[in-house]
């Protein structure tokens, strides 16, 4: 018997934003003989033609909504500033596009709604970036949260830290500024940890947050430190605390994870290595140690999406988990702002 068989094409992506996260993105696409770049844009042309060149891409646009009437394209692949992604991801699903997104995917509720709005109409999907649901370190942990490895966990201390002090000082830098990013760190870190640990524990109850601009002077950025305090049902509480100025460690993700009969601390040597532990009764019961964690898990999470779209299945993470993400994160910025802790509805 012969069987005959079509063979799949390329997936082709466009990409708009060229700043310093579309390295990650062109790292995981390069890693992949079924998708190419097709094109690119960004508003500065410099960047534009260098990144041209380096990529062998001819197919190059200053105003990515001459990118949108290339019907060739499958995919676009949005890496702007944060307060240009709701307009680029709109202006894309209502052309007929499948989107990937980098985080937040917008930085207000109103855009979120739009979004979701959008989708339902186009019947499109958006398939946001949230690179530390695909860190090993991370699924191992829920694997022992899974068997019960440290009991009833009541207790999660997560922080985040970098040395990004010098953004918050340029007035010509978006990053921090509380229009363009949508607040200062918090939200920044906010949309990554809160993602994973909604994912893990479910919709939190309420949020009592402090924030603090300590080093700006700059009346346009937002904080360059906070710590809220957020509670998740069973009476599990967290404590997320992060701050732009780590002149010892600079970068690093740490988690601990304190149960009733155990606990899990996660910790990292900048974007080198995670190494999870499992401790009961001061001693390591089992350790696993992740490398090169910062560029593999952003490449996972690209793959994911990729794999998704070309089986047509939805995103791993759903708009209404980033609806539920953005809300917490809103909500905490509402209780800084008044002392008070916030329920969340």
């Amino acid at each position: 018997m012969i069987s005959f068989f079509r063979k799949r094409s390329p997936l082709s992506i466009g990409l708009i934003g060229l700043g310093l996260i579309s390295g990650v993105h062109i790292e995981a696409y390069s890693r992949r003989k079924d998708v190419r770049v097709k094109a690119i844009s960004d508003s500065n042309q410099a960047n534009l033609i260098k990144k041209g060149k380096q990529l062998g891409i001819d197919n190059q646009y200053s105003d990515y909504h001459f990118m949108l009437q290339d019907r060739s394209i499958d995919v676009i692949d949005v890496m702007t500033p944060h307060f240009l992604h709701a307009q680029c991801v709109i202006d894309a699903l209502s052309e007929g596009f499948t989107v990937i997104c980098e985080k937040p995917l917008v930085t207000t509720i109103r855009d979120m709604d739009r979004i979701i709005q959008v989708c339902k109409k186009v019947r499109k999907h958006v398939y946001v970036k949230q690179y530390l649901r695909f860190s090993l370190a991370y699924l191992k942990a829920q694997e022992l949260l899974r068997k019960n490895s440290i009991g009833r966990p009541y207790f999660v201390q997560c922080m985040f830290t970098t040395n990004s002090i010098t953004d918050y000082t340029n007035p010509n830098i978006w990053k921090g500024n509380k229009k363009e990013a949508g607040g200062g760190i918090f939200i920044d870190v906010g949309v990554h940890m809160l993602d994973l640990l909604q994912m893990m524990f479910g919709q939190p109850i309420a949020t009592y947050a402090q924030t603090r601009k300590l080093l700006s002077p700059l009346p346009q950025k937002g904080e360059d430190f906070a710590t809220a305090v957020i509670e998740f049902p069973h009476n599990l509480m967290v404590n997320l605390s992060c701050t732009e100025n780590d002149t010892g460690y600079r970068f690093r993700w740490e988690m601990r994870l304190y149960g009733t009969d155990g606990i899990i601390t996660i910790m990292d040597e900048g974007k080198e290595a995670k190494v999870l532990q499992l401790i009961k009764e001061n001693r390591i019961i089992s350790e696993f140690t992740e490398r090169n964690w910062w560029i593999e898990s952003n490449v996972r999470a690209i793959h994911d999406a990729i794999n998704r779209i070309q089986t047509q299945r939805p995103p791993e993470v759903k708009l209404s988990h980033i609806r539920s993400v953005l809300h917490t994160i809103v909500q905490s910025y509402k209780s800084a702002q008044t002392g008070k802790r916030i329920l969340l509805k």
